[in-house]
């Protein structure tokens, strides 16, 4: 685990995406939901309880296409993984060990 400081809305999105993905695991409609129609599942929230995320990680999240929940998180992984080499200056470029 990185010892980098993280922003707080950088902490908010990570918190609230961890919520978003234990209420898929628990619950198969909301699971269902979220693989077929991100948007409607952030829009509806779970158990009466709404997820407070910045605008990039809301239109990410509904962009993702995917038939399983574990590809789901994939794609999420995938996208914050880039992100954090972006913000520690590793662009997309690949890294050369020579």
């Amino acid at each position: 685990m990185s010892t980098r400081t993280v922003g707080n809305s950088e902490f908010v999105d990570r918190r609230e995406v961890s919520r978003l993905l234990s209420a898929a695991v628990v619950n198969k409609r909301f699971c269902k939901l979220l693989l077929t129609n991100p948007a409607s599942a952030l829009a509806s929230g779970y158990n009466g309880e709404s997820f407070s995320l910045e605008r990039e990680k809301k239109d990410f999240i509904t962009s993702i296409q995917a038939k399983s929940l574990a590809d789901f998180a994939r794609q999420l992984q995938d996208e914050q993984m880039d992100n954090t080499r972006k913000s520690q200056g590793y662009g997309y470029k690949a890294l050369s060990y020579s």
